[in-house]
């Protein structure tokens, strides 16, 4: 199989279990699109790293995030050969670079979140802005902050449950959340395609990206 590497990649259509990684910039409103997804195929987070802010813009223009398989298993248990980790970590470099660093209070402007949505420094969560959505084929594209879309009041003290999701969206997508009781994977009901970004409605004044792990599962690659 060749390696796949970009904004968008394909899961191989006899593929049982596909590791991904990607570094998801805070500036691009596209964020990644992972085509090939099959129904009941699980998306199950592994981890998410780094801090964005969400105001006090520092780019002024967009930069692309970037996204590898980096291993796997085919139908036939044959290995997937990931791509090379070394451009992946030049590429994820390059976009830290451009982006800016949110990491350090008074660098890169404010409201800084992690990939969560937790205020870091603060103990609440956002309700509005930042983390990672993960957008499932029935979504049919990126699902943005908009004020509809905005999560419950109680979801800032007790984090992005699925209870505090709006219902309007609820079966579209989930928000990556840590907490007991929170949502770490989903699976599809449907084929399409999983579109993966940062929850924001304006792209143009933000800094930062996230670093993330997760894997395609399928059961049945049939």
């Amino acid at each position: 199989m060749a390696e796949e590497f970009g904004p968008d990649i394909v899961i191989p259509p006899d593929a049982r279990d596909v590791a991904i990684w990607t570094e998801i910039s805070s500036t691009d409103d596209s964020g990644v699109t992972i085509q090939g997804i099959k129904k009941d195929d699980t998306i199950e987070i592994e981890s998410i790293a780094g801090i964005c802010s969400f105001s006090g813009q520092t780019t002024g223009r967009r930069v692309l995030s970037v996204v590898g398989i980096v291993g796997g298993i085919l139908g036939a248990t044959t290995g997937i050969a990931g791509t090379a980790g070394k451009l992946l970590k030049s590429q994820a470099s390059s976009i830290k670079a451009e982006v800016g660093n949110a990491s350090a209070k008074g660098d890169g402007g404010g409201k800084r979140r992690d990939g969560y949505g937790k205020d870091v420094g603060g103990k609440e969560f956002a309700a509005n802005e930042g983390g990672i959505i993960v957008c499932m084929p029935s979504a049919r594209g990126p699902i943005y902050a908009s004020e509809d879309n905005h999560l419950a009041n109680d979801a800032k003290k007790e984090g992005r449950l699925p209870v505090h999701v709006r219902k309007e969206i609820q079966n579209k997508c989930f928000f990556p959340c840590r907490e007991e009781g929170g949502e770490m994977s989903r699976k599809a009901r449907e084929d399409g395609t999983l579109h993966i970004l940062v929850f924001d409605s304006d792209f143009s004044d933000n800094a930062g990206s996230y670093e993330m792990r997760f894997r395609v599962k399928r059961s049945d690659p049939s």
